[in-house]
């Protein structure tokens, strides 16, 4: 080093070297001290993970709730592990914290799904309903040409439900067999599921007292046994999604077949009031009226409530599964930028899982949107409210927003779909696993799809 500036730092070559020296080892001891003390915030998460897996419910309490409340009292030791552990500490903290947000979310969306199921009951108990008073609509138009006239169309409309009720039998009994069929196949993945979760956790509860890197490859075993248990649960849930779409079209069938036999009594009475009506055809067409108008105001009233109790038991819940499943993937991305070999190889098969997760939860979503959306259309446009422009109306301006966050939630399960194609793009497409991947993406972009035409 020239002299003048070692004057100038005030210090000699040999003083600037010896505090490089220095700095270096402090360094050197700070992370050291940093991986030292992942690991034990690594050893205390698994132990409350390990607590989790054997945790026994309160009687208020499911089985599922009672480990999520454990294990989400390993978040913060986890995230200080992802914070200032090493590589491969950080890699096994960020697959955690994914389990354990992706488990909320999974939480989460059945209790949308569910919920939606019972408001799906709800909304075709109301169509029924609907067709009622639709019924009641149609014969007081048609009694203003002519009582006769009246009569005949009653006639014509008594033999297309007599004939509409036959259809409606065989139906309900071919969907009934598939609906056995599909829960049997479900009971089966979700027993796969299971069996390969348990296998997961006895490698983490060995994980808990191995050392060093004996620790680490147990983990790596656990994540592969994680891999079989989320793909049978993928299984399960694509099962239930056609057991969702065919026990839809039984709620469908059964509400016909209600509404078909409640019409053919609201028919055989109407065509008797008009065969006595005669020069008082009037007086029955305005008695009528008075009747639609008064059951419309509560068949509205009973809508616009179905919407707010859609926002708050669906459109909610998933709007948070959502969020859960999105910091799953964040976090793993997170991990992937200090991880290599197959450590890198386990953070990309996990990331991929739970970027389909986050796809899937935004997908069922978005179908469930315009699903509510097109239905509160649909009654809007119904004969029911031909007299009361103003339930119209309310009808229309309670199914608006619902579209809006249709479309929100369309675009969003798109860009998470193209994110998991991203992935795909390498992927060796002879492999089982990118086989099923691509079957996952297909399926859900068809989800994507249909919520468009739904909406």
């Amino acid at each position: 080093m020239p002299e003048a500036l070692s004057k100038l730092f005030g210090c000699s070559a040999a003083a600037l070297c010896l505090a490089g020296a220095a700095v270096f080892t402090a360094g050197c001891d700070q992370e050291a001290q940093n991986r030292l003390a992942a690991a034990g915030d690594f050893d205390d998460a698994l132990a409350l993970i390990n607590e989790a897996n054997a945790s026994s419910p309160d009687p208020d309490t499911s089985v599922s709730e009672a480990r999520l409340r454990k294990l989400r009292e390993a978040k913060p030791l986890l995230q200080s592990v992802f914070n200032q552990g090493s590589a491969t500490q950080k890699a096994q903290a960020a697959m955690l914290l994914a389990d354990i947000e992706t488990q909320d979310a999974d939480r989460l969306r059945r209790q949308a799904e569910f919920a939606f199921a019972q408001i799906k009951v709800d909304i075709a108990n109301l169509l029924a309903d609907i067709e009622t008073v639709d019924t009641v609509a149609a014969t007081a138009t048609a009694a203003q040409v002519d009582p006769q006239t009246a009569i005949d169309k009653t006639d014509a409309a008594i033999q297309e439900f007599d004939a509409r009720r036959g259809a409606l039998t065989e139906t309900l009994g071919r969907l009934d067999n598939e609906v056995s069929t599909l829960r049997g196949q479900i009971d089966a993945q979700k027993k796969s599921a299971q069996e390969a979760f348990t296998e997961k956790s006895r490698l983490e509860s060995q994980a808990f007292v191995a050392d060093g890197e004996e620790k680490y490859a147990l983990l790596d075993r656990a994540g592969e046994a994680q891999q079989k248990a989320d793909a049978a649960d993928v299984a399960a849930q694509e099962l239930e999604i056609r057991l969702d779409k065919i026990e839809s079209g039984l709620v469908l069938a059964r509400r016909d077949a209600a509404m078909s036999d409640a019409a053919l009594e609201k028919l055989k009475d109407a065509r008797q009031v008009f065969e006595e009506a005669g020069a008082d055809a009037k007086q029955a067409v305005r008695v009528l009226r008075d009747e639609q108008t008064a059951q419309a105001e509560t068949l509205a009233a009973a809508a616009v409530a179905l919407a707010e109790r859609f926002d708050a038991e669906v459109r909610q819940p998933l709007d948070a599964a959502g969020q859960n499943a999105s910091a799953a993937v964040s976090g793993l991305q997170g991990a992937l930028s200090g991880a290599s070999g197959t450590g890198r190889d386990a953070l990309e098969n996990d990331l991929l899982a739970k970027q389909l997760v986050h796809a899937q939860t935004l997908a069922t979503a978005a179908g469930y949107a315009a699903s509510m959306s097109a239905s509160l259309d649909a009654m809007a446009g119904r004969a029911a409210f031909d007299q009361t422009p103003e339930l119209q109306s309310r009808l229309s301006q309670a199914a608006a927003p619902l579209a809006d966050q249709a479309a929100t939630f369309r675009q969003a399960a798109a860009d998470s779909v193209a994110s998991a194609k991203a992935m795909l793009a390498d992927a060796d497409p002879e492999d089982a696993g990118t086989a099923t991947a691509n079957q996952t993406v297909a399926r859900i972009e068809g989800q994507v799809g249909s919520a468009g035409n739904a909406g």
